[in-house]
């Protein structure tokens, strides 16, 4: 069962972010293959989150933004877990997190919306030294 779902996890992710650099993506066209711990019942069955890979050249902390025009959540997992969730940072249309990862690891930032919101979304994922 585990191996499965890690295995769905994985078809999830069919972009990538690069570091630095802001990305565009639109939750409204997703699906609900993710479930993270600041969605709420709702968020976790309607199909509106998507996954992003992230591999960082050097370990270390790492900023996580998504700006959106609705209500958003931001999450990081790495193979196994979750590793942070954040449903709001400063303001209702963004999250924020701050994360340590490990140099060439795979890890999958998720966007999703809160309480079922979609629509397009600006991410950027930025090393903090």
């Amino acid at each position: 069962m585990l191996l499965a779902l890690r295995a769905t996890r994985r078809a999830a992710i069919t972009r990538t972010v690069p570091l630095d650099l802001a990305v565009r993506g639109d939750t409204r066209h997703a699906d609900a293959r993710w479930r993270s711990s600041c969605a709420t019942r709702r968020e976790a069955q309607e199909p509106s989150d998507q996954g992003w890979g992230f591999e960082p050249a050097r370990a270390g902390r790492y900023r996580v933004q998504v700006r959106a025009e609705f209500d958003v959540t931001l999450a990081v997992f790495d193979a196994t877990r979750e590793l942070v969730c954040s449903d709001d940072a400063m303001a209702i249309a963004q999250s924020e997190v701050t994360v340590t990862l490990q140099a060439h690891a795979r890890y999958a930032v998720v966007v999703d919306g809160a309480d079922g919101a979609s629509g397009p979304y600006e991410l950027i994922v930025q090393y903090c030294p």
